[in-house]
């Protein structure tokens, strides 16, 4: 009897040795799937993150290049605001050379002293073309001597 209870025991003991292998399995199957899931994910991951970094290769390779050409915007609206600086300074600078009074005014004023030398030439028969004596001093050769 003592045999066969050893027995009993022995295969009660053996059935629970199954069970937890069986459950081991069970939990190690899951594990493993578990373990596929997180590789697949990974896997995924890691051809995202790759897509991912081309785009960013090519953002920056693109945007070295609009970078430089917005540093030579820059430089060349600079020059232009500089020319534009300097060309209103020189037609001020120009416009204040000009005199302040009436520019017709003047023009009428020439005009009259070169109609008087006119007339002061027909009166001393001079011709246009010799160099005509101031008129006061044609005044005073047209006058009758002593």
């Amino acid at each position: 009897m003592e045999c066969e209870a050893r027995v009993a025991g022995l295969l009660h003991e053996l059935d629970q040795a199954h069970r937890q292998r069986d459950e081991i399995q069970r939990e190690l199957r899951a594990s493993s799937e578990a373990r596929c899931e997180l590789v697949r994910r990974l896997e995924e991951q890691q051809e995202i993150n790759q897509s991912l970094q081309d785009d960013l290769s090519k953002a920056n390779a693109l945007q070295a290049p609009s970078e430089q050409f917005a540093r030579e915007l820059a430089v060349k609206a600079s020059r232009l605001e500089r020319e534009i600086a300097a060309a209103t300074a020189a037609r001020s600078k120009s416009l204040e050379m000009l005199p302040s009074s009436n520019l017709e005014a003047q023009v009428d004023k020439l005009r009259q002293q070169v109609e008087d030398m006119v007339r002061t030439m027909q009166l001393t028969g001079a011709t246009p073309t010799a160099a005509a004596p101031p008129p006061s001093a044609a005044a005073a050769a047209a006058a009758p001597g002593p």
